[in-house]
């Protein structure tokens, strides 16, 4: 009884998913404050923890990136997203990020 409730409630939780995204990693207002902007799309990504809704923001995204992020910069790179909500069009659509390649760093003001 108890394995049958367990796996009813596992089969209910939605599975995404993970994808590769060329887009713009930055700091924006509000919650999230990490978003990715993909490439030639009019959506945002929130960027969110994997484990700890309290993670400090740098330890959300891979190590090769975490010493670029911050205001007045946009880090682009490919970034292997797994979404953690659904797609919903108007909405911002959490992520986690697994990994980073192709790294560049725009410094702005």
């Amino acid at each position: 009884m108890m394995l049958a409730l367990l796996f009813a409630l596992t089969a209910a939780e939605p599975q995404y998913d993970c994808y590769w995204v060329r887009g713009r990693m930055q700091m924006y207002n509000g919650s999230p404050s990490l978003r990715i902007w993909p490439r030639k799309t009019k959506r945002l990504l929130g960027v969110v923890s994997a484990k700890d809704e309290d993670e400090p923001l740098a330890l959300r995204v891979p190590p090769n990136i975490r010493e670029h992020i911050g205001w007045g910069k946009a880090v682009w790179a490919n970034y292997h997203v797994c979404p953690t909500t659904a797609e919903r069009p108007g909405w911002l659509r959490m992520v986690t990020v697994r990994e980073a390649r192709y790294v560049h760093v725009v410094h702005f003001d």
